[in-house]
């Protein structure tokens, strides 16, 4: 266990040393929009699903923990995202080695997507949580925009979408509570890729515009 715990680490402080050699976003020579986008979310909530399919690959769990995406926005402006999977990493190594793994990546250098399990009003409960570490470590109130992702819509729809209502009611609670920060949110099947293209581009314009107007820190 503690060779694993170790691994763990050692991964983590890798995702966060390349991280780190970025700014938040920039626009390179060819004014393509470049950013990181880092995806958090309890164990078995579907993050690696979700981030294989933004990537459109299928390769095994855990073959790979980040990859890049070129996405063209209505205004042809092009933004390349390099999505970074935590990989369980929250659930292997404990909630404060997690922390110290991931905090050194402050508000100005990532985007955050945060993944819950929408096939249970339980599963709302990690997006809250989530949050009071952002505003811990990450400096939440810098920050603008999140994406936050209800994955497992399949579930989350047999009740006739009473489940997601009841999600957009507790975002636009907890938006208030975080400083006004814009909570958005989208429900996907990353099994099938059902609501993965919408919340890619919202991603995609996110970033574009963080960039264009980055937070004061």
């Amino acid at each position: 266990m503690k060779f694993l715990k170790k691994l763990f680490v050692f991964v983590g402080a890798s995702i966060c040393s390349v991280c780190t050699c970025f700014a938040f976003g920039y626009k390179d020579a060819d004014g393509n929009y470049k950013q990181n986008v880092i995806i958090l979310g309890d164990s078995q909530v579907g993050k690696t699903e979700v981030f294989k399919r933004i990537l459109n690959e299928h390769l095994p769990v855990a073959e790979k923990i980040h990859g890049e995406l070129e996405v063209i926005l209505p205004e042809n402006d092009h933004t390349i995202l390099t999505f970074w999977d935590t990989c369980g990493l929250y659930s292997a190594i404990g909630l404060d080695d997690f922390y110290s793994i991931i905090s050194p990546v402050p508000a100005n250098e990532s985007s955050i997507v945060i993944v819950f399990d929408a096939g249970s009003k339980e599963g709302f409960d990690s997006v809250p949580k989530w949050l009071k570490w952002m505003n811990k470590y990450v400096f939440l109130y810098h920050r603008k925009k999140i994406t936050v992702i209800g994955n497992k819509v399949d579930l989350a729809m047999k009740d006739g979408g009473t489940a997601e209502n009841y999600y957009r009611s507790q975002l636009a609670k907890l938006s208030c509570q975080y400083y006004g920060v814009d909570l958005s949110l989208f429900m996907t099947d990353a099994s099938c890729g059902l609501g993965i293209p919408e919340a890619t581009m919202h991603i995609a314009t996110t970033a574009k515009e963080e960039i264009d107007n980055p937070p004061i820190v």
